[in-house]
This record gives C-alpha cells, sequence and structure tokens, in this order.
C-alpha cells in the first residue's frame, strides 16, 4: 500500500537512509541529491501526509548539505568550488523547507535536533555537518 500509512513510513525510513541500504557508500557521496529530488516530489504529490513535516525537514537538511560541501565543510577531497554555484539558492530553499517542517512537526525529535542548523542557515551562517554526504573510509 504505497499510498497509505505503511507506505509512507516505508518511504520516510528510505528518504533518512537516503535510498542507501549498502554498507559504505554504495550508491555514491552525494546523497543528499535523491534525498531532495525524492523528498519534493513526494511533497508536491502528497500534500496531505501525516509525515509531511518530517518528509519536510529532511529536504531540508538536503539542501542543508550544499550549503555545508560550499562551505568546505572540512572534508578531505571535497571540492567546494562544485557546490558554490548553489548554495546561495539551496540556503534560502533549506530555510524555506525547515519553516514548513517546522511549522507541520515542530515537536518533534528530528526538529529538536535540526533546530542550530536551521538557525545557523537563517543567520547566514554554514552549517556545521552534513546530513546525506556519505564518506567511505
Amino acid at each position: 500500500d504505497s499510498r497509505g500509512s505503511a507506505g509512507d513510513h516505508a518511504f520516510l525510513l528510505a528518504l533518512r537512509r537516503a535510498f542507501d541500504f549498502s554498507a559504505g557508500c554504495g550508491l555514491g557521496s552525494d546523497r543528499f541529491r535523491d534525498v531532495i529530488k525524492h523528498g519534493e516530489r513526494y511533497l508536491t504529490t502528497r500534500a496531505q501526509s501525516s509525515i509531511r513535516g518530517e518528509v519536510e525537514l529532511l529536504v531540508a537538511e538536503g539542501y542543508s548539505d550544499i550549503v555545508a560541501l560550499a562551505s568546505g565543510a572540512d572534508y578531505d577531497g571535497i571540492d567546494a568550488i562544485t557546490n558554490a554555484a548553489d548554495s546561495a539558492g539551496a540556503r534560502a530553499t533549506a530555510v524555506r523547507h525547515f519553516r514548513e517542517g517546522y511549522r507541520l512537526a515542530g515537536t518533534s525529535s528530528r526538529a529538536a535536533a535540526d533546530w542550530a542548523n536551521a538557525w545557523r542557515l537563517s543567520a547566514g551562517l554554514p552549517p556545521e555537518a552534513t546530513h546525506f554526504y556519505c564518506i567511505n573510509d
């Protein structure tokens, strides 16, 4: 039942894992792109979903990863210039998704964990870490 409660929760689990259930980074390092793509598609097709707030927060985290990587995020081998072109738009979009996520799911544990990150983005500061960037050591 992909359109019911079980399907919603299966989707949420997959989104939290950035659709990568492999060991390490089997599907690549920039998993935030799939979170954004699938999360935004879900938000446009499932406007009345009970998990919409959580999906908004996860999509915001995905956009936040772009800003973190563009600012350097202290990852060896990351070319910040690759993400810099998307950074300003990603910051604004992350803040928009965070606001909607807090409106819908402001009391969730994810919302509490994201508070500092959302504040930093709103204040024009870079996030302290990424959520969906995978480093395979």
